[in-house]
């Protein structure tokens, strides 16, 4: 009979760790399809400078028929940066946005197989969305809460060759 309690408490715990692992917690943000401005134009252009390491790539959004909306980050080849928004001088009742990728210095990291001599390294940043090297996604508020959406066609302009 002990021999019994035990395979049932054995089979009891089992079932709930699996019941437990099964449920996975999705912590990608969910995509907008509906959005309150207008993509008129979505373009990808890199630079590069005279001086060593000086390059990025700009990404600009044209827009109009903008609501109330607050712009705040735009995804982009795995990596992040804030959106910054000036009004269209051509098209006075439209909005561009504006985000800049500077190209990454190498940092120097410390390679150990003691993790204290590594404190200082960074881990690299990975954000939450699938996306090929013509995709973005933008964040945005509004009326108080954080949406985002997936501009899935920008165009790829000629590279800028600052001297």
């Amino acid at each position: 009979m002990r021999l019994f309690k035990l395979f049932v408490f054995s089979f009891l715990i089992s079932f709930v760790g699996i019941q437990c692992k099964s449920q996975k917690v999705d912590s990608t943000p969910k995509l907008t399809t509906e959005i309150p401005f207008k993509i008129d134009k979505a373009t990808i252009q890199k630079w590069v400078g005279g001086r060593p390491n000086a390059g990025g790539t700009n990404v600009k959004l044209y827009l109009s028929d903008v609501k109330d909306v607050e712009f705040k980050e735009i995804y982009f080849r795995g990596k992040k940066t804030a959106l910054k928004a000036f009004n269209n001088d051509k098209n006075r009742s439209g909005t561009n946005l504006v985000a800049a990728f500077n190209k990454e210095r190498k940092k120097d990291i410390n390679l150990s197989g003691n993790s204290k001599e590594e404190y200082g390294n960074k881990a690299k940043e990975m954000i939450p969305f699938e996306l090929t090297a013509k995709q973005a996604v933008i964040s945005y508020k509004e009326d108080g809460k954080l949406k985002y959406y997936k501009i899935n066609s920008m165009r790829e302009l000629e590279p800028i060759y600052y001297p």
